[in-house]
């Protein structure tokens, strides 16, 4: 099963090798979908991704998307460090990294349950081989008395390969499904995440501070929710008509990289990570969009909406 999906494990080895030949070190992020085991969680609203619920989210469709999560972050060459959005706890992360040949990576995991009411959350895999954890640290943004429940942010800090220190945020903002309403509770979690990086950005001045994430928000609007000069795009460079998402026939670019302005950040490389296998053809009039798990409540077969994005340290 696992040979069907990834190639030889020769070059498999070499694309690890060339990850440390290279000199960069690379730092991804998917939303990955709805990745979700198949039991019921009596605390959080999970029961439509059982064998009976209304997704029919059955064990080998769950190994399929596993395996095919694995695929994917092999064929980006196994990245150092990997910021996820929508699991659902640690045993589908454990489970990822043992049980696939991601087990090659020696990843470990960095996660805890949020409040979000669905049970989704934001986690971070890193290999233990290649960087060094020096620090973990979760941002609660969720409000019980105003019913506002919502993913923490994640912030981990590494030492990279040539000495460098990186503090890499993770996040999902909140849905654009509520409309102005929604766009206030993103603005909450900016400004959590804002505070958040201008602190460590003081006490670390030398240091790379990059957040990435679904932010559900276009890049002018990231731009307004996280302002500049402070704050810089890492993927300015990337082409505007190049997104991670569809939505109604029209490309958008809603997962970003954005780090504070400074000599670590300029040498940074970013791009979103288009394989063939994470595409389907569509009979809009777009060539291409991403090949999803699910339409709606119907059972499609594909890997993720959203297409992920890497950034490249020197």
């Amino acid at each position: 099963m696992l040979l069907s999906l990834c190639r030889p494990l020769v070059l498999i080895v070499c694309i690890m090798v060339s990850s440390l030949v290279n000199g960069q070190t690379r730092i991804a992020f998917w939303n990955v979908e709805n990745y979700f085991d198949t039991r019921n969680d009596t605390l959080t609203n999970d029961d439509g991704f059982t064998p009976t619920g209304s997704y029919h989210w059955t064990r080998q469709r769950y190994n399929a998307k596993r395996d095919a999560i694995a695929k994917t972050l092999v064929a980006m060459g196994m990245p150092a460090v990997v910021g996820l959005a929508e699991v659902e706890n640690r045993w589908v992360l454990d489970d990822l990294c043992r049980s696939t040949l991601m087990a090659m990576g020696g990843y470990e995991v960095v996660h805890r349950d949020s409040p979000d009411r669905r049970g989704i959350d934001c986690a971070l895999l890193y290999r233990k081989g290649l960087v060094q954890l020096l620090e973990n640290k979760y941002f609660s943004v969720s409000d019980s008395s105003k019913g506002f429940f919502t993913r923490d942010i994640l912030m981990v800090s590494f030492c990279l390969p040539g000495g460098d220190t990186v503090y890499c945020f993770v996040c999902h903002l909140p849905s654009r499904r509520s409309g102005e309403r929604s766009e206030g509770k993103r603005q909450i979690v900016a400004g959590c995440l804002s505070r958040a990086m201008d602190s460590v950005a003081e006490r670390h001045p030398a240091a790379l501070v990059v957040a990435m994430g679904d932010f559900n928000a276009t890049s002018d609007e990231v731009g307004e929710m996280l302002p500049s000069p402070r704050f810089c795009s890492l993927m300015d460079s990337v082409a505007p008509h190049r997104g991670t998402y569809v939505f109604r026939g029209v490309w958008q670019r809603l997962d970003h990289a954005v780090a504070v302005c400074g000599e670590s950040a300029w040498r940074c490389h970013a791009d979103i990570f288009e394989a063939d296998f994470l595409l389907e053809p569509t009979d809009m009039h777009l060539r291409q969009q991403p090949y999803r798990t699910y339409r709606g409540p119907r059972y499609h077969g594909g890997i993720s909406d959203h297409l992920p994005i890497y950034v490249d340290c020197p």
